[in-house]
């Protein structure tokens, strides 16, 4: 089963549900003002907060998630290609097996 991430629902977590705050998608903070995109803010490695910032996916790290720690340097270098934007509908992140983890 997918677990998807605050906001997001649906068979592969492409359908937008809306956030408690009633933020439009991809909106922070209490009064909507901070944009966040996981795949651009956030490398496509990291999930953003409800303030805005990232939350970093094991292996990564850094302010918007761009630094490897683990030696997987971007997922072409990791067991199975996924891309975070075609193959998980830009809803999650890739897993080393090439799956989708969702948001």
């Amino acid at each position: 089963t997918w677990e998807c991430f605050e906001g997001w629902g649906g068979l592969n977590c492409s359908l937008w549900e809306g956030s408690p705050s009633g933020c439009g998608k991809n909106q922070y903070e209490t009064d909507c003002s901070v944009h966040c995109d996981p795949n651009a803010t956030c490398s496509g490695h990291g999930r953003c907060t409800r303030t805005g910032g990232c939350e970093c996916f094991e292996g990564w790290s850094g302010a918007n998630c761009s630094i490897s720690t683990d030696g997987c340097g971007n997922e072409t270098d990791c067991i199975t290609h996924c891309d975070p934007n075609s193959t998980c509908s830009g809803h999650g992140r890739c897993t080393r097996a090439g799956g989708c983890e969702c948001w």
